[in-house]
């Protein structure tokens, strides 16, 4: 768990979230120009800088090989960048943790022995790679389940992977989280297919745009549920009126009307298009109302039923007139 000494800040290790222990620990030993140690260990001869200084590089073609050969570092300063690596992670682990390494002699042992326990050996890395690309592959999110959640669970796979060593691009993360939406989101998700290059885009402005649709929906179904209960509240305790108290409920959409441009979706002027409750909806070719398609417009069968009734009931009048004429002609 973190708790941190008050010198140099260093978080402490007590054998839990390993995998982000060991990044602020890599940050703190880069800071301090100790990784190279920690990561390759001690050299067996004086190694050279892996960076030239520029002073070596602005050397001119007269400068003699001694003096143009690269920087070395002595045995002795590389055995101070050791011990002082050490020393930070003797320092950034708990007591129950310091047994493990008080033996190790360098702090690539130190180090390597921290790693196989907790984060596992070569082989026990891959095996867990493997199971959270599995967990990657099976990523759904969830009904009642919001983006801030789904998107949480998402990146904590996906970091947990690449800390394991897995290779995974930002255009993957993006398709991943496309395809794993539940059906409200479809709408917003065709959008942004048809309208944004995916290799660009970042998860972060995938998870806002995804919020804000999220948000919208909640906006519209709230109103609704306000407005059942308020029309529900109206019936129980006021009494039945006529044509006044209709009126009265198409009063807010009255006030607005004419505040905007005609809505290109349902040409209503009382609100902007933004924000029409008619978006996204079909329409019926038959009654032009939104909501239903013609196929399953009411009006159409009744117009279709009541123009069987007329058919029946002039097929009825024929018949008897013909019985009637037949009736005469027997007389």
């Amino acid at each position: 768990m973190a708790s941190s000494t008050s010198a140099n800040a260093i978080h402490v290790f007590s054998g839990e979230n390993f995998d982000f222990w060991s990044i602020k620990i890599k940050t703190i030993l880069r800071a301090y120009d100790l990784w190279e140690v920690v990561e390759n260990g001690i050299p067996k001869a004086d190694a050279p800088l892996k960076e030239k200084t520029e002073a070596a590089e602005s050397t001119t073609t007269t400068t003699t090989k001694s003096e143009s050969s690269p920087t070395t570092v002595p045995m002795k300063e590389w055995q101070k960048k050791d011990a002082d690596a050490l020393a930070k992670i003797h320092l950034a682990v708990s007591d129950s943790i310091f047994p493990r390494i008080m033996n190790s002699t360098s702090t690539k042992e130190a180090w390597d022995t921290l790693q196989d326990e907790f984060k596992g050996t070569v082989k026990i890395r891959a095996v867990k790679l493997q199971t959270l690309r599995r967990d990657f592959a099976n990523l759904r999110m969830t009904e009642g389940e919001t983006i801030k959640d789904f998107s949480s669970r998402a990146i904590e796979v996906v970091n947990q992977m690449k800390s394991y060593g897995g290779n995974i691009t930002n255009q993957r993360v993006i398709e991943k989280f496309l395809i794993s939406l539940t059906e409200k989101f479809d709408y917003v998700v065709n959008i942004i297919e048809e309208t944004r290059n995916l290799s660009e885009l970042s998860v972060t402005e995938l998870v806002g745009s995804l919020q804000a649709h999220e948000q919208r929906i909640s906006r519209r179904i709230e109103v609704s549920i306000e407005g059942a209960f308020q029309s529900k509240h109206k019936n129980k305790f006021q009494p039945k009126g006529g044509k006044s108290q209709r009126r009265q409920g198409n009063s807010k959409e009255g006030e607005n009307k004419g505040k905007f441009p005609p809505c290109g979706i349902c040409q209503k002027s009382s609100h902007q298009e933004k924000d029409c409750w008619q978006k996204g909806k079909p329409r019926c070719k038959n009654c032009k109302k939104f909501g239903h398609t013609d196929q399953t417009c009411r009006l159409k069968q009744q117009q279709q039923a009541g123009v069987s009734k007329t058919q029946e009931a002039e097929n009825q009048i024929f018949y008897a007139c013909q019985s009637a004429t037949g009736k005469k002609d027997d007389v």
